[in-house]
């Protein structure tokens, strides 16, 4: 998933389109911000009695986007932001994917250094031995892979379809190597049906992020049988949430700021929780099971 909270600050290298797409994600975050703390506000009165179990799962999967970068001294898409989320409690780990110009997949969200470390490089036009000299905090897809063998990997390819070739498919397959969870996440519907047409990676692997264009992602997801429909949990709605349920596809929601959120997804059949506060969701879901037990005899579905 593609938002984050901290500000972006477009650098004098970065081009006009670059800095207006900053803003959009800047007022997006805004507006899911407010949404979150409203309802935070709500009186537990609104929210469900007691917590309901989902078909084979009886806690969600809680995923530290881009791990627990929120806390003080962590930086996001880093081996130690990432190990923090896991100590914490965060049974997955969503981050970014790019390819550097010698074909290695590294973990950055942007396709250049500038906002996250101040000095402008192009992850496209580098190779990874001089992005490791300059940037040693960036890892790479294989380091994330060996480092995290029990997480729930959910690896975003950035880039069009056009970057991402069978040769460049075949990188990534290869990074993740004998890795047990993991799916590819997209943003770009186009980029993700090549994976899902891949024999590497195959429908079950792919996971569409939507952002306004939910209906189209969670028609493709119906139609290609893709693993899941993901998205800001304030546009998915209980309707959409219900006909992927039937199909027996994931349900995923982004970005869950606070314990109130995390019920209410849960409550309406949600299993993936991904968070920016890698750091502090587990307590929450710790609190909110231990407050409102819920009963396995009659415990049915959301």
């Amino acid at each position: 998933m593609s938002s984050d909270t901290k500000d972006h600050k477009p650098g004098t290298g970065r081009s006009l389109a670059q800095g207006l797409k900053d803003l959009r994600h800047r007022l997006e975050d805004q507006l899911m911000l407010a949404a979150d703390q409203s309802i935070a506000l709500w009186p537990k009165s609104l929210l469900n009695a007691k917590l309901q179990l989902d078909p084979g799962r009886d806690h969600p999967l809680l995923i530290a986007h881009r791990g627990a970068w929120l806390e003080a001294g962590f930086l996001e898409n880093t081996l130690p932001a990432f190990q923090r989320a896991i100590d914490c409690g965060c049974q997955g780990l969503e981050f970014d994917v790019h390819l550097t110009a010698d074909g290695v997949p590294v973990v950055h969200h942007d396709p250049d250094t500038e906002r996250v470390f101040g000095r402008a490089c192009r992850l496209a036009e580098t190779n990874f031995a001089d992005l490791r000299r300059g940037f040693p905090q960036i890892p790479t897809l294989a380091e994330v892979a060996s480092r995290f063998p029990f997480a729930h990997l959910f690896v975003e390819i950035k880039g069009g379809a056009e970057i991402w070739s069978a040769k460049e498919r075949e990188l990534v397959r290869q990074a993740l190597s004998d890795h047990a969870q993991w799916h590819v996440m997209s943003l770009d519907l186009k980029t993700l049906t090549q994976f899902a047409q891949d024999p590497h990676f195959g429908s079950k692997r792919c996971v569409p992020v939507a952002t306004t264009n939910v209906v189209e992602a969670s028609q493709l997801a119906l139609e290609q049988n893709w693993a899941a429909l993901t998205g800001q949990w304030l546009l998915l709605t209980n309707g959409r949430i219900r006909l992927h349920r039937a199909r027996g596809q994931m349900l995923g929601a982004g970005f869950i700021a606070s314990p109130n959120s995390l019920a209410r997804e849960w409550f309406r059949g949600v299993g993936w929780i991904f968070t920016n506060h890698g750091h502090l969701a587990p307590g929450w879901w710790k609190t909110l099971s231990a407050a409102s037990p819920h009963d396995p005899a009659d415990g049915g579905t959301p």
